[in-house]
């Protein structure tokens, strides 16, 4: 069979054009999604919203108990009231996108983009946001309702939207926050060799420069976890982290 069949020439790498596709038109392109939120009875509350990929701000958000097509029209004409920058949607296999959901796409003026089947990772933006909303708001609370969720969702958006900072922004906020210039103080950053100590004055600028912070969530607080001059030498920055604090 395979004598008699057309050898098709592959152009490039799938995933590497999709990535490109996506760098190239960040601006212009914006998501949707579903995730569900369960609540104290046990139903299934399924959250809708709309993220661009630009600036990552959300277009949208609602939450229903029965997902329809007719129901997603409504909420993507209020996410896009009029024309706007956008000229591509990208959105998952979802049997509830069907061609009701396409067709007011396109008379939208919106390049449809479906993504590939069991492809999560070509619709990243949407699905890191998910991550985001459940790390840090629904997998903390139990939700009674749908007015419930909907207020908190709409909650964590706006603190998403004025206080969450991105690398992907250079730790800006999607709403693009006013940067507050901070007076620099010196602070003491104590070095310890076996058993003798040394204190060493830096100012913070350099405190920073010597060590690299990772913050690590737990359930107990937040970790510090230290390393100097690349190393991980923990003890030195514990007592430098304590210097600066009672500065």
């Amino acid at each position: 069979m395979a004598r008699y069949l057309r050898r098709m020439r592959r152009r490039g790498d799938p995933a590497r054009n999709w990535l490109t596709f996506l760098q190239n038109h960040r601006e212009v392109i914006a998501a949707f999604d579903f995730f569900t939120v369960p609540t104290v009875t046990f139903r299934l509350l399924y959250c809708f919203f709309v993220i661009e990929h630009g600036r990552r701000r959300i277009l949208h958000f609602n939450v229903t108990e029965h997902p329809r097509a007719e129901w997603v029209v409504q909420q993507l004409r209020e996410a896009f009231p009029e024309a706007g920058p956008y000229r591509y949607a990208i959105f998952d296999r979802d049997s509830t996108f069907n061609e009701e959901v396409v067709t007011f796409l396109e008379a939208t003026g919106l390049k449809v983009k479906r993504t590939s089947v069991q492809a999560p990772w070509q619709n990243g933006t949407a699905e890191r946001w998910i991550a985001s909303a459940r790390r840090d708001c629904f997998d903390h609370v139990i939700a009674f309702n749908e007015a419930h969720v909907r207020r908190l969702g709409r909650e964590f958006v706006a603190y998403y939207h004025d206080d969450r900072t991105h690398l992907r922004l250079e730790k800006d906020t999607p709403s693009e926050r006013a940067i507050e210039a901070t007076k620099v103080q010196p602070h003491i950053a104590t070095r310890i060799d076996g058993d003798r100590r040394s204190h060493v004055g830096f100012t913070f600028g350099q405190c920073m420069e010597q060590f690299r912070i990772v913050l690590r969530d737990r359930a107990d607080g937040v970790f510090f976890a230290f390393y100097y001059g690349g190393t991980a030498n923990v003890t030195e920055a514990i007592f430098a982290f304590e210097h600066w604090q009672r500065e």
